[in-house]
This record gives structure tokens, sequence and C-alpha cells, in this order.
């Protein structure tokens, strides 16, 4: 299920609570509210043979926040082997079509992979020690686990695995019929704009301005996938994000998202609009200084009940009151 609709309508609040529902029902949940590191350049990348970018740092923060969120879950979790060591180091699981083919580009007029005519002899020979050194996966550093958290944990305590170790945690969580599982991730419409990691193998690439496309790095492609209808037991709900994109509401039309999988968040009705603002005052977000029904009525459609501009205006209130 994807939520969209513009700026501050409470996608991501509708997914906080989704979130917290699922804790309490004693759900598995695998929570991705950071999207904005996956693709925003924050985090070191090392480039794989197969095309992919691995994201070793992010994947031990992702697998110790999982951790964090799912640990006796993840103890008692008995690991399924006729669904382990499927993933190699870059989270592409066996089987799988190769992930950057070699293609010609028609605009440009040449090969997908013509850089490689132009690396300098040192950089071939340190090109491959690199894909020699990396040419493991997870399941031959830990052979035979017994239970969830020995991935977790292998992957934490073992970076370079730790992509290879999000993607076989995601296999078990897809197979499982024991444990209900939500994965929840915000931001789901980061993945298809141009992420901030520059590279001259993507130079001239009009529609990534001449950066990595988020399906070229290995972490974002094991969660941009859609695929939350192949999970035995579990939900994937996603939604857009409009923070840093202004006077740009992303419709699921834009990427293909097929239709009765995807729900509209519009503003706050006038009644809704009432009982939130109710409840902001009985927990103390604000002191509700419009008791009349005129003044919520002008402050409803000052704001047309969204809850971004609702702040806005609430903070321009407190500063001619001050």
């Amino acid at each position: 299920m994807l939520f969209w609709g513009e700026r501050g309508t409470g996608k991501s609040q509708i997914l906080a609570y989704v979130t917290a529902w699922a804790h309490e029902k004693k759900w598995i949940n695998l929570t991705i509210s950071n999207h904005e590191d996956i693709v925003g350049g924050n985090f070191d990348i090392l480039r794989h043979k197969n095309g992919l970018y691995l994201q070793f740092d992010l994947g031990k923060e992702l697998l110790a926040d999982f951790k964090h969120a799912n640990e006796q879950f993840l103890t008692e979790f008995d690991v399924d082997m006729t669904y382990y060591g499927k993933y190699d180091i870059s989270g592409i699981r066996d089987g799988e079509p190769e992930p950057n083919p070699k293609v010609w580009d028609p605009m440009r007029k040449v090969w997908s992979d013509s850089w490689k005519e132009n690396l300098l002899e040192n950089e071939i020979i340190d090109q491959n020690a690199q894909n020699e050194r990396l040419n493991y996966r997870l399941s031959d550093k830990l052979r035979d686990p017994k239970k969830l958290i020995e991935i977790v944990d292998e992957g934490i305590n073992n970076p370079e695995v730790s992509v290879s170790a999000f993607g076989e945690v995601l296999e078990q969580l897809y197979r499982t019929d024991k444990y209900q599982t939500l994965i929840c991730m915000d931001g789901y419409n980061t993945f298809f704009q141009p992420s901030f990691y520059p590279s001259f193998r993507y130079a001239n690439n009009k529609h990534y301005n001449n950066c990595i496309p988020p399906y070229d790095l290995a972490i974002c492609r094991l969660l941009m996938k859609f695929d939350g209808h192949f999970m035995r037991n579990g939900v994937k709900v996603t939604a857009t994000s409009h923070l840093r994109f202004f006077n740009h509401t992303m419709k699921p039309s834009d990427i293909k998202f097929p239709d009765g999988y995807h729900q509209k968040v519009s503003n706050l009705a006038l009644n809704d609009f009432r009982n939130a603002m109710k409840y902001y005052e009985v927990t103390g977000f604000w002191e509700n200084r419009y008791q009349r029904e005129y003044q919520m009525e002008t402050l409803f459609m000052e704001t047309q009940g969204n809850w971004h501009c609702f702040k806005d205006t609430w903070a321009r209130y407190q500063q001619l009151h001050s």
C-alpha cells in the first residue's frame, strides 16, 4: 500500500500510527524512516563488480535499528535453512537477472561499460584486487545460523556482509508462517529520484543528473521492490514525502504504481480539524485561544485542514500574541 498526497496531510503520521499498532499487536517491525540517508550521499559507497554500489555502513545501521526494535523476536526466530545463503555480498538473490547488463546507449552512441576504456593500469589492478577480496557472501562466514539474531549480529559486527545479511533477513521475514511482519517505509518517492552520489559512469544521463540512480544502490534496490504481495504473513506499507520537494506532488502514475495498491491522503475535513485541535489542546500541544466557532472556522479556512499549514499559521499567531 502506498499513501500519497500533498505535503502536510499526515502521511508520515499514518505510518507512525501503523508502526505503533504493529508493535502493540506483537508484530515484527522493519521500519525505514531515514529514507534520505539511503540516497542522500551521507554514507560511504563502494562499487561492486556487478555494477551495484555497496552501502556497508548504512546496512550496519539499518540492522542495528532493526535489532533494537525486535530483539526479543529475533532471539526466538528460527532460521529456515531452505532459504538461507541465497544473497551475495551486494544483496542480489541467486537466480535474479544481472543487475547491470551491458547495453547500448543510442543517445550517446556508446556501450554502458565504455568508461572502462579510460581506466588507468593501476586503477584496473586495484579494482581486480577489490573484486577478489569481496568475492564472498554472508553464508561463507556464517554457515549454520540457528536464530535470526545471529544473521543480524553478523551483519552488524562485520559491515562488509551487512547488505547480504539485510537481504537474508528480508528472505526469512517473507517466508515465515509463525511471525507476522510489517515493513514500513517513508519517502518511497525518493527511490525514484536522482541520488546525491555523483559518478562519472553516469555522465550525460539527463534523468539522473550525472548521479547514481537509486536502483544501483544495493540497499535501495532491496527496499524499492514492489513485492509486498510475496510476503506470506505480513504487509508492506509505504508513503511519499515532499519535505524537500516543493510545488510537486508525486502521483502513483508517475512511477507506474498499479491501481488498487495506493490511497491518496487529503487534508482534514472541518469536523476532523475541530477534533484534532481539541486533541492538541487536551494534550498540551497548543493553547487554544479560538474557542468560538467562527474563530475555528477562520483557522480552518487559512490552513485548509493541512497539518503543515497549521504549524506555520500557529507559529505566526504565537508571534502576534507575544
